[in-house]
C-alpha cells in the first residue's frame, strides 16, 4: 500500500503559507499580549516575522546576484530594524504587509495566467476563404494579403453572448 501526497495545485504556494504563518503568529501574539504574557507575545511576534525576513533576504540576495537592487531591501531592513530596536510587534506588522502583498501578487498572477490560457484556447484555428464565389476552409498560415475572409465561430459562445451575436461579416486580411 502506497501513500500518495495530495496535489494541491494552485491552492497552496509559499506566499499563501507565509501569509498563514504570519496571521497565526499575529493572532497568537495578540492573545498572549492581552492575557498579560508580554514576553511570550514578543517571542510570537518575532517568530511570525523572522520567516518573512528570511524569505525577503533570499529574494534580495537573488536580485543582487542578478545585478538588480529592489525595494525588497527596504522591507528587509524595516523588519530587521524593528527587531533590533525591540519592536517585535512592528516587525510582525511589516511582515504581514510583505506576506500579504506576495500572496495577493501570486493570486493575481494565477488569475492572469488562467485568463490568458482561456483566451488562447478560444483563438481561431482556421478561416473560411472566399475565392471566385467559392468558400473553402483554410488554416491560418494559408491566409495571404488581400484575401477576403468570413468570420467563423470556433467554439460556442456563453449563453448570454448568443443574444448579442453579430452576423458573420466579410473582412480583408492585411
Amino acid at each position: 500500500m502506497s501513500i500518495e501526497t495530495p496535489n494541491w495545485g494552485r491552492c497552496v504556494n509559499s506566499a499563501r503559507l507565509l501569509l498563514a504563518w504570519v496571521l497565526a503568529g499575529l493572532g497568537t501574539s495578540i492573545a498572549l499580549h492581552l492575557s498579560g504574557n508580554t514576553a511570550y507575545a514578543n517571542i510570537a511576534w518575532t517568530a511570525a516575522s523572522l520567516p518573512v525576513a528570511l524569505h525577503v533576504a533570499l529574494g534580495v540576495l537573488r536580485s543582487l546576484l542578478g545585478g538588480r537592487l529592489g525595494v525588497d531591501m527596504i522591507a528587509l531592513f524595516s523588519i530587521l530594524g524593528a527587531l533590533a530596536l525591540d519592536e517585535a510587534a512592528a516587525a510582525a506588522v511589516i511582515a504581514l504587509m510583505v506576506a500579504g502583498g506576495e500572496a495577493l501578487e501570486s493570486w493575481a498572477e494565477g488569475r492572469a495566467q488562467g485568463a490568458v490560457t482561456d483566451l488562447l484556447a478560444r483563438a481561431p484555428r482556421g478561416a473560411a476563404r472566399i475565392h471566385n464565389g467559392e468558400i473553402s476552409d483554410i488554416t491560418l498560415d494559408a491566409i495571404a494579403p488581400n484575401d477576403l475572409l468570413r468570420s467563423v465561430l470556433a467554439r460556442p459562445c456563453p449563453p448570454m453572448a448568443r443574444w448579442k451575436m453579430p452576423a458573420p461579416r466579410l473582412m480583408k486580411a492585411c
